[in-house]
């Protein structure tokens, strides 16, 4: 179950960063 949560907030993740370059104001804790 935590793998499948993974792939998904991995998408999510990969979608907001080629939207916009500014994932740091918006997750940071992602980024590190």
């Amino acid at each position: 179950m935590k793998t499948e949560l993974n792939v998904a907030n991995s998408r999510v993740l990969n979608r907001l960063a080629g939207r916009s370059k500014n994932n740091n104001e918006i997750v940071p804790g992602f980024n590190k």
